[in-house]
């Protein structure tokens, strides 16, 4: 058997990831530093193309069940609306966005993952990791602080804008923050 692919960050990336590798019949393991899922709304939008995308992994009807679909929304200021925008499309079968807590949409995946025998190892943190001839050999720290070796052939950096993975390669976080402030609340 292959050594599994190694994905580091059990968030809404490395889930999909770990379900698409999945569903093309490749092996992974997916380790996660946090010992619990975040139980926190944060992003709240799935849009039609990754509906379309998890649809390919049979996921897509589980998202729509869960989730609210919207189909447009407006401004107010001093009890006037502003501007109301339409926000459906006849290009997708999902051609609308869809509402999803994040914390919802990691269970949705994780439960996913755990049916066919994926699960997320938590209190699992990638220490470190350097290229050999056949992939990559990497040091894991468990909760207990025993350091697991191991060789993988790929190894996938999922862990976010504090990553293990783009710091060791030396690789900038691009982008720009949002210059205006928002709140959600939970």
């Amino acid at each position: 058997m292959t050594s599994p692919i190694l994905l580091v960050g059990a968030g809404p990336v490395g889930l999909t990831m770990a379900a698409a590798l999945t569903h093309q019949g490749l092996p992974c393991r997916l380790v996660e530093k946090a010992p619990v899922p975040n139980d926190k709304s944060k992003a709240l939008a799935v849009w039609c193309r990754t509906l379309e995308l998890l649809d390919g992994l049979g996921l897509a009807d589980t998202f729509v069940q869960a989730g609210l679909k919207l189909s447009g929304g407006s401004m107010y200021a001093d009890g006037q609306r502003l501007v109301h925008l339409h926000l459906t499309s006849d290009e997708s079968r999902y051609g609308f966005p869809l509402m999803v807590p994040q914390n919802v949409t990691e269970r949705l995946l994780t439960e996913h993952l755990a049916r066919v025998g994926v699960p997320v190892e938590r209190s699992v943190e990638l220490v470190t990791f350097a290229e050999t001839s056949d992939g990559v050999h990497c040091t894991l720290r468990h909760a207990d602080g025993r350091e697991e070796q191991l060789e993988t052939p790929w190894l996938l950096g999922c862990d976010g804008a504090h990553s293990t993975v783009r710091h060791t390669l030396g690789l900038e976080f691009t982008g720009q923050a949002e210059p205006n402030d928002w709140m959600l609340a939970d």
